[in-house]
C-alpha cells in the first residue's frame, strides 16, 4: 500500500487512532487527526500528535475536513454512520480501520480471535502457548494497537483479539488461523440489528483460503450455521461431547483435552486438571486456544505446559482479595449478560453481585433467571440500573436490591451486605462507557476501593 505523499485523515484520538496517525506520518503521508472531544480533554494526545508532525482538529468531525483527503482511517469506537464517514463513502474515499491498515504492511502469519465472550482469555492463552516456540506480538482489542508491531523485525507472528467494531472496517485482512468463539446478542445499539453484528464477526474469515484454518464452536448455533459458506479448513471444538468421525478439532476425552486430526487420531494436549482457570467457559477457551496452537505447529507437550502455567487475565474472574473471609472477584470484563452468566456459573458460594453500566441495547430478562441459588443481593449503578431492577422485579426474585451513585458507594454497600463465606462479584453485564473510560479503569477502581477497606471494622 503506497502511503508516501498521500493525504490521510484519522478519525478518533484513542490509542489505535494515534498509533495509526504516527505510522502514516512516519511513512511520509500528510496526516490530520480529528476528535469530537475538546482541546482541554485531549491535551496529552494533542502534544503527542503534534510532536510527530500530525495536524490535530479537536472539537469537531465535520465533513469539510475531507477536502483533499485520499484515505480515512477510523478508530473502532467511531460509528460508521456519522456524517463525515457517510460523506467519505459518497465521495468514494477509502475508509479503513487500524487493523486493516496494519495488515497491509506485514506478510507474517496472523492468528485472529473474535467472539462475544472469551476473546481476551483465549487470545492471552494462545499467545502464552505460542511464545514457547515463537516471538509473537499480542495486539488488537486487548489494548495494544496492531500497527505498533508491524515494523518490528523480531516478531514472527501476530496474535490478535478483534471486536466487531474492528472487523467492521476490514476488507483484505486475511488471518492464517481465525477463531469465532461464540456469538450472542451484544452491541445492538451500535450495529442496529443482530444480523449486522453477526455479519461483522463473519468478516474475520471472508478472505481465508485453502491453506488457512477457521476454528469454530460446534455447540454455538450461530457459528455452526456458518459451515456451508466457509471456504477454508474447518476446525471445531466442543466442550460437551467428542467430535464425529471425519471432523477435526478439540474435545474432552476421558478427562483429557485432545486434538482429533484429519485421520481420526487423537493427540492429548493436556489433562483437564492442568487447567488453572476455572469454569466451563474457560474449558471452551482452552479448547479453542489448544486447537490454534496445534495448528500453528506447537507440540502437544509444549501446549500442555502453556496451559498448565496460564493463570488467567486481569479483570476476568480475577480473585484479587479475601478480607474477613469474603472473597472479592473482579469480572469487569463481563460487559454483556452472557459473559456475566458464565461468571455466575463459576460461583460456588453466596454472592453479592454488582451490575450495571452503559446501555448497549441488551435485555436482562433471561439473565436474571440465573440468579437463583447463587445471588443473595444485587447492587446496581450506571445507565442500566433501573432496566436491570425492572427485570429482577418482573421475574419475582426475592433478593435485596441496592442502588449506588458511584463505585465507591458500591463497595461500601458490598461490605455491608457480604458476610464471612460470601463472595462479592463485580460482573456488570454492561459496558463501562457511561461512567468510565474502559472496563479496565472500572476494574482497577473497584480493586482500589475494596483494598482501602482492609482492616476497617463495622
Amino acid at each position: 500500500m503506497e502511503i508516501m505523499g498521500r493525504n490521510c485523515l484519522v478519525i478518533g484520538m484513542a490509542k489505535s487512532g494515534i498509533s495509526a496517525a504516527k505510522f502514516l506520518a512516519a511513512k511520509g503521508a500528510g496526516v490530520s487527526i480529528s476528535d469530537n472531544k475538546s482541546k482541554s480533554d485531549l491535551e496529552e494526545q494533542i502534544k503527542e500528535c503534534e510532536q510527530n508532525g500530525i495536524k490535530v482538529i479537536a472539537g469537531k468531525q465535520d465533513p469539510s475536513l475531507l477536502e483533499g483527503i485520499d484515505l480515512v482511517v477510523v478508530s473502532p469506537g467511531v460509528p460508521l454512520d456519522i456524517p463525515i464517514l457517510v460523506k467519505a463513502k459518497e465521495e468514494n474515499i477509502p475508509i479503513v480501520g487500524e487493523i486493516e491498515l496494519a495488515s497491509r504492511f506485514t506478510t507474517k502469519p496472523i492468528v485472529a480471535i473474535t467472539g462475544t465472550n472469551g476473546k481476551t482469555t483465549t487470545t492471552s492463552l494462545t499467545d502464552h502457548i505460542l511464545k514457547r516456540k515463537y516471538q509473537t506480538a499480542m495486539a488488537g482489542n486487548i489494548g495494544f494497537p496492531f500497527i505498533d508491531f508491524v515494523t518490528d523485525e523480531t516478531v514472527e507472528a501476530f496474535v490478535l483479539e478483534l471486536s466487531s467494531f474492528q472487523l467492521e472496517t476490514v476488507y483484505d485482512f486475511k488471518p492464517h488461523i481465525a477463531a469465532i468463539l461464540n456469538i450472542t446478542p451484544d452491541h445492538i445499539i451500535r450495529h442496529k440489528t443482530m444480523e449486522n453484528y453477526i455479519h461483522c464477526k463473519k468478516e474475520i474469515f471472508k478472505n481465508q483460503g485453502k491453506d488457512d484454518f477457521l476454528v469454530l464452536n460446534k455447540k454455538d448455533e450461530v457459528t455452526r450455521a456458518f459451515l456451508p459458506e466457509i471456504k477454508t479448513n474447518i476446525v471445531l471444538f466442543d466442550s460437551d461431547k467428542p467430535l464425529e468421525e471425519g471432523e477435526v478439532g478439540t474435545f474432552v476425552l476421558d478427562g483429557k483435552v485432545v486434538f482429533q486430526d484429519q485421520t481420526g487420531v487423537c493427540h492429548t494436549l493436556c489433562d483437564v486438571e492442568d487447567i488453572r482457570i476455572k469454569g466451563k467457559h474457560n474449558l471452551e477457551n482452552v479448547l479453542a486456544a489448544g486447537a490454534m496452537a496445534y495448528l500453528f505447529g506447537i507440540k502437544p507437550e509444549e501446549i500442555k505446559e502453556g496451559i498448565r502455567t496460564f493463570e488467567g487475565v486481569e479483570h476476568r474472574l480475577e480473585v484479587f482479595a479475601t478480607i474477613r473471609d469474603i472473597t472479592f472477584i473482579n469480572d469487569s470484563k463481563g460487559t454483556n449478560p452472557d459473559a456475566s452468566i458464565k461468571a455466575l456459573e463459576a460461583m460456588d458460594r453466596p454472592t453479592v453481585l454488582i451490575l450495571g453500566g452503559y446501555d448497549k441495547g441488551n435485555e436482562f430478562d433471561e439473565f436474571v433467571t440465573h440468579f437463583k441459588d447463587v445471588v443473595k443481593s444485587v447492587i446496581l449503578l450506571g445507565e442500566t440500573r433501573h432496566k436491570i431492577e425492572k427485570a429482577i422485579l418482573d421475574a419475582g426474585l426475592k433478593i435485596k436490591i441496592s442502588m449506588a451513585k458511584d463505585l465507591a458507594e458500591v463497595v461500601k454497600i458490598a461490605y455491608r451486605e457480604a458476610k464471612p463465606g460470601d463472595a462479592v462479584l463485580l460482573s456488570p453485564a454492561c459496558a463501562s462507557w457511561d461512567m468510565f473510560d474502559s472496563y479496565e479503569q472500572r476494574g482497577d477502581l473497584f480493586k482500589k476501593y475494596v483494598r482501602e477497606f482492609e482492616g476497617v471494622k463495622e
